[in-house]
């Protein structure tokens, strides 16, 4: 019998992204009045027609299981900064085993919404706030 570990996947976007992320890390820590590790985060990515949409969530009323145990064991991280590093979820990621056993229907695209396109070869953010 043997197990093994997948190694962290980590996704990397350009400094204006970063910076966006961390404006809706902010507003969460002063929302719940916690710093951002305290927190429950992470990142839904989406992506379409070479446009990304980034929705930062903070995930500590979900109930156990599902999207929880897929967060923890997934292992996929956004790398905002040395220090900063966030779960990623995929919309794909409904079709895994332990998200459909729980009967979800999607991953939620609420939260702190940034919205990135490409402009000459550079990320560019057109969008920031929240989305409800």
């Amino acid at each position: 019998m043997g197990s093994f570990a997948q190694k962290a996947i980590l996704y990397k976007v350009d400094s204006c992204v970063q910076d966006s992320l961390k404006t809706g890390i902010a507003m969460y820590e002063k929302m719940y009045k916690k710093p951002w590790n305290k927190l429950n985060l992470a990142v839904v990515v989406e992506e379409r027609d070479g446009e990304f949409d980034f929705i930062l969530q903070e995930h500590s009323n979900m109930p156990p299981g599902g999207i929880l145990d897929f967060i923890k064991y997934s292992n996929r991280l956004l790398l905002l900064d040395k220090n900063i590093k966030l779960p990623v979820l995929l919309s794909a990621d409904r079709l895994s085993e332990g998200i459909r056993e729980d009967r979800i229907a999607f991953i939620p695209l609420t939260g702190y919404h940034v919205k990135v396109i490409y402009e000459s070869g550079q990320q560019k953010v057109v969008h920031a706030g929240l989305t409800f």
